[in-house]
């Protein structure tokens, strides 16, 4: 399928600079400037492009990965965190499109109205993580912090259908949202997105038995029995100081957070993470912009 079809062409969107010390590139895992929080050497990244471009493990083991000593918050020597199936976007499927056969849009540039907002609707969902998924439907009672979020959203100029976001073209038009409501924030472009209930609830319910309600999230088929429960993590905040950040910058896992409090079905944002951790995996060199 993917050799009898035509190659896309995998548009950068410009923003993969030298000269900016590959500020808005993906580069996590790289040896850091701590003052500027930038890559110490261009030519690290350089080596890491050149191999994601070829795919060979020696060349990924060749890449410098991290600090092994000079970290902020943690001792020296501390287990380094290395890049996971990097070379995952030169694979070939043995069904379905290869994954260099397909491709996306570029992501919005630096400075850009709708990476703006992009990076506004991450921290606010961030910010509503452990208000309940209910809040986020049309029908849903008034929520103070839901209701701040959407109005502050509001105001930026990529979801105020009254403003005319700069630099914007026709593409990146097509992608804008306006009118943000409990039921459309946090939401993407497909077809039926924005209809229904936050979370499919085929990640909830299961199915009645003689033992189980739908709602216990069992799913009996046979002689299986399969889960759909999630473990409800404790309140943990990662990398909300500068050191945090610039360890995990430098390849170092973040700390230990809290114990997992119980196990439940996903009624928070806070617990769609392990959906979101296994359905995913980005590791094209074009889906690297941010991270």
């Amino acid at each position: 399928m993917s050799a009898a079809g035509d190659k896309p062409t995998h548009r950068p969107n410009g923003d993969e600079r030298a000269d900016t010390d590959y500020a808005m590139s993906f580069t996590k895992g790289l040896p850091h400037n701590y003052v500027s929080g930038l890559v110490r050497l261009k030519a690290h990244f350089e080596q890491f492009v050149g191999a994601i471009e070829t795919g060979a493990s020696n060349d990924f083991r060749e890449v410098p990965l991290g600090l092994h000593r000079g970290f902020r918050a943690a001792p020296d020597e501390s287990p380094l965190r290395g890049w996971e199936t990097p070379a995952a976007g030169l694979c070939f499927n043995l069904s379905g499109h290869d994954p260099q056969s397909i491709t996306m849009p570029p992501a919005p540039r630096a400075g850009s109205d709708e990476l703006i907002g992009e990076m506004a609707e991450v921290y606010a969902l961030a910010v509503l993580r452990d208000e309940p998924l209910t809040d986020l439907r049309q029908d849903a009672a008034a929520s103070t912090p839901r209701d701040r979020m959407l109005e502050e959203l509001g105001a930026l100029r990529w979801f105020n259908a009254d403003a005319s976001p700069s630099g914007a073209g026709a593409e990146a038009m097509y992608r804008r949202r306006t009118g943000l409501s409990p039921q459309t924030v946090f939401r993407g472009l497909a077809p039926g997105n924005s209809v229904g209930p936050y979370l499919s609830q085929l990640l909830l319910v299961g199915s009645p038995s003689a033992t189980n309600e739908p709602f216990d999230g069992m799913i009996e088929y046979g002689a299986q029995t399969i889960d759909q429960r999630v473990r409800q993590v404790g309140p943990t905040d990662f990398m909300t100081s500068w050191d945090e950040w610039f360890d995990v910058a430098n390849a170092l896992s973040p700390s230990t957070r809290a114990p997992d409090t119980a196990i439940g079905v996903t009624s928070r944002p806070a617990e769609t993470s392990p959906i979101m951790c296994t359905t995913m995996r980005c590791t094209r060199r074009t889906l690297m912009h941010a991270w």
